[in-house]
């Protein structure tokens, strides 16, 4: 799957980051959580500076029993954007903890908390 960003398909049309992004979140609702990961470990190794793009496929290592892997990919994506509410509540959930407790460490952020129901999650 190239992912240079070249002229791709439909006409001129140019992907971005984004529309990559959204070909990863299709695989995994259609339950294609290997093929997806495959293209999220490329997608991250093209863009290391998507938070997104390590948050997605740390769903993807948890959905195929890789959960170390998983929350390696929670801790880079939170590195990369601190605010990313999202992997912090998906490692707390994995570390058996209230995902909606990281209020603290969040101080004064102002953020809604937790809300796991507005993250990727494959399976829904």
């Amino acid at each position: 799957i190239p992912l240079d960003c070249r002229i791709h398909g439909m006409g001129d049309t140019v992907k971005t980051l984004e529309d990559w992004l959204e070909q990863a979140r299709e695989l995994g609702r259609k339950e294609r959580y290997l093929d997806a990961g495959k293209f999220l470990r490329k997608l991250a190794t093209e863009y290391p500076e998507s938070s997104e793009a390590q948050f997605l496929l740390g769903v993807c290592y948890l959905r195929v029993g890789r959960e170390d892997l998983a929350e390696t990919s929670w801790r880079r994506s939170v590195d990369l954007a601190p605010a990313n509410h999202k992997a912090r509540a998906w490692l707390n959930l994995l570390e058996k903890r209230d995902p909606t407790n990281f209020e603290l460490a969040e101080k004064g952020s102002g953020a809604i908390v937790g809300d796991l129901d507005s993250c990727w999650d494959p399976t829904a």
